[in-house]
């Protein structure tokens, strides 16, 4: 449950766009690319956490 439900459609949208930039992540592992899958891993980690702020951000 989130601490403040205002942020949930933010919180959802942060944590497709973590999706997304780990599963490319690991298609540029597949093709070779590990400069590639470390960017695409470093903004997979920043749109985490940046949904873990919101969600546990008081009112």
């Amino acid at each position: 449950m989130l601490e403040n439900p205002e942020f949930q459609r933010i919180v959802d949208s942060e944590i497709r766009t973590a999706e997304k930039k780990l599963g490319r992540a690991f298609q540029a592992l597949e093709k070779g690319r590990p400069d590639r899958a470390i960017k695409s891993l470093g903004k997979a980690c920043e749109h985490a956490q940046m949904a873990i702020r919101l969600a546990t951000q008081a009112e």
